[in-house]
């Protein structure tokens, strides 16, 4: 698991790749010909991840632990992959 986070990582540096993994994604979810739904079920997961990680830094208030880092690193990538079920559920649901 060392690859994840390194010990001397700031949360900088773990948002700054965060955000260029997004920035990443969105661009290729916007690109795609499918009506919009690929990027609305990414911009769900990143707004998911960005509250996520304001109540995040609020509660530790800057004392994170190398696990709150990995999951700022990398806290995106996983919740697109649940943010795909939960939007396919929810569409299901309303009948789209």
């Amino acid at each position: 698991m060392a690859w994840l986070t390194k010990k001397e990582d700031t949360v900088r540096d773990c948002i700054m790749l965060s955000l260029a993994i997004q920035m990443i994604f969105l661009t290729m979810g916007a690109m795609l010909l499918d009506g919009g739904q690929v990027f609305q079920i990414m911009i769900y997961a990143a707004v998911a991840y960005w509250v996520g990680l304001g109540f995040m830094m609020l509660r530790r208030r800057g004392q994170l632990t190398r696990a709150d880092k990995i999951l700022i690193r990398w806290g995106f990538l996983m919740l697109l992959m649940v943010s795909s079920f939960v939007t396919q559920f929810i569409w299901h649901l309303r009948g789209f």
